[in-house]
């Protein structure tokens, strides 16, 4: 049976050496009725067995992009940002193929291992669009409560010491992210979803997912290693339709993984510079970690995972103490130390949803920008200012040339600056920060000085013997040279007052303190052959304008 598939963009080469789904298969109890396999092994630390039959709510062992969000979490997760015109997260289709419909929904039991899973109509309608996905969109939902009415009432009922939640499948149990979001996860099955399968229309839907999953994996003979993770997602397109949303995460290499071909051109589209497969595994590995951020419980967390993020966080302190220019500049060296201060405090945790989901978090952070620095790769960048794509020296245009001549060459600084900041279009929040919080003090002090420059000149022009009490001449009057020169200097104090106070304002108010923000903003102002030419003399304005007084 033909499966429609979303993407790929080519078909699918399949490999005749593959191997037919195993009866460890992660979803084999789903498509077969009236069947019942062994506990389906992972490799893991498995879970309590409070958890682990029909119980469906107890704590659970666990384990474990960078402005960046852009993740999904807002991207001011990711510190480093890289912008290029992206559209909107629409993947690419082909037609949908003709499919013949399957059997109608009936009544069926399926049996889960240890325990009988519950029954319900296995719904077997016409198959849909298969999406491999990188990650969840759990911070983009707009799940919206319902508010209460003046009449509705709250009672505990007495001696009530039950509080689980009603309605979770046999099989499933409901957690609980650090943060506070509610997922749900199959233990035998080693499926993550945030679906609410507490509605019976929903948990339909995600088990005819599942089903149509095992349907393509059985029928394609691909075997799924058994330390693997699936995740199931259900979004709504623009039309309002469900669609179908996975992908696979494995737990030993710490990958991502999707038995479909998968267009990750949108998905990598921060980079300019070509990008091999050992490159491309850095981007995977990134995706690996959120993925365990995110799903944290049924997880393990290795002392030597604590420890190799000790040691990158500490190599990422060191350089950034010792070196003026260092590869990885997202945090500060305060905040470094903070991190460290947390790494050390994961130890004493242990595998607890928290611990486990703050080490996937840290991991995640600094694994993105080795894929955006070609780390380990041949021409890999070694200082924040370096340009792996370019190494001519720049070139300035007449456009800046002529400006700098009028401005004092003023405007080189700044664009030096930027320049060192914004490489192959690439941004670090930190040196970002300390840029603008620098212009913010700058701009304060050419504004008091200008102001100060324009009452001494008011002043002047005021004085009896200089033009009786006017600021300027009376009709027919020769205004002398000092007038001349005092006016001019008025001017220009009082162009630096506003040009300083409204780039005051622009950055108190809109600070761009976000890194996937202020990476928007610097492309939009990169002109494709003078760069950020004219940016430079803007901000170079209220100092030059202070100089002509």
């Amino acid at each position: 049976m033909d499966i429609p598939v979303e993407p790929p963009s080519r078909p699918a080469s399949r490999s005749s050496g593959r191997h037919s789904i195993s009866h460890g298969s992660f979803l084999a109890p789903y498509m077969l009725p009236n069947v019942s396999f062994s506990s389906f092994s992972t490799g893991r630390d498995s879970l309590p067995e409070s958890v682990s039959g029909g119980s469906t709510r107890s704590s659970i062992p666990s384990q474990v992009r960078c402005g960046s969000r852009t993740s999904t979490r807002s991207r001011s997760r990711r510190q480093i940002g890289v912008i290029t015109t992206r559209s909107s997260q629409a993947t690419l289709s082909r037609p949908q193929e003709d499919v013949p419909e399957l059997a109608t929904p009936s009544e069926t039991t399926v049996a889960s291992g240890t325990s009988s899973m519950r029954s319900y109509p296995l719904l077997r309608a016409n198959p849909k669009a298969l999406n491999p996905i990188p990650e969840v969109s759990r911070y983009d939902r707009k799940i919206e409560i319902p508010l209460k009415s003046e009449s509705d009432e709250v009672i505990v009922e007495k001696m009530r010491f039950d509080f689980d939640r009603e309605g979770v499948p046999e099989g499933w149990i409901d957690l609980t992210h650090p943060e506070g979001a509610l997922y749900f996860f199959n233990q035998d099955r080693r499926i993550y979803t945030d679906a609410y399968i507490c509605d019976k229309k929903t948990f339909y839907e995600v088990m005819a997912f599942a089903d149509q999953l095992e349907d393509y994996i059985r029928t394609e003979k691909i075997s799924i290693p058994s330390c693997a993770d699936l995740v199931l997602e259900l979004l709504q397109d623009d039309d309002g339709l469900t669609t179908w949303n996975y992908y696979f995460a494995h737990n030993e290499r710490r990958i991502l993984f999707w038995v479909h071909d998968f267009d990750m051109t949108w998905w990598v589209s921060e980079l300019i510079g070509q990008i091999t497969m050992p490159h491309m595994k850095l981007e995977l590995e990134k995706y690996y970690w959120q993925h365990v951020e995110a799903f944290p419980h049924g997880h393990t967390l290795d002392p030597a995972d604590i420890d190799k993020l000790i040691g990158i966080l500490s190599h990422a302190w060191s350089d950034q103490v010792t070196s003026t220019n260092p590869t990885v500049a997202i945090f500060s060296t305060d905040t470094l130390r903070q991190m460290l201060s947390m790494a050390e405090g994961i130890k004493q945790l242990g595998s607890t949803p928290e611990a486990i989901s703050m080490h996937a978090r840290l991991m995640g952070v600094f694994t993105h920008p080795r894929f955006l620095n070609y780390y380990g790769q041949h021409g890999a960048r070694l200082s924040r200012d370096q340009s792996v794509h370019n190494h001519d020296p720049k070139s300035r245009s007449l456009f800046i040339k002529l400006f700098a001549l009028v401005l004092w060459n003023a405007p080189y600084s700044v664009l030096q600056t930027l320049e060192n900041i914004w490489v192959d279009k690439m941004l670090c929040l930190h040196p970002w920060q300390q840029f603008t919080q620098r212009l913010k003090s700058e701009w304060q002090e050419f504004v008091l000085f200008a102001t100060v420059l324009l009452n001494a000149n008011v002043a002047f022009l005021a004085l009896p013997n200089v033009d009786s009490g006017n600021l300027l001449t009376g009709p027919g009057e020769t205004p002398t040279v000092a007038q001349v020169l005092s006016q001019i200097s008025a001017f220009t104090s009082v162009g630096s007052i506003i040009i300083g106070l409204i780039l005051i304002r622009q950055y108190r108010t809109k600070p761009r303190s976000d890194v996937e923000e202020a990476a928007v903003f610097l492309l939009a102002e990169t002109h494709p052959n003078r760069g950020v030419e004219t940016l430079a003399i803007l901000y170079s304005l209220p100092y030059a304008l202070l100089m002509w007084r």
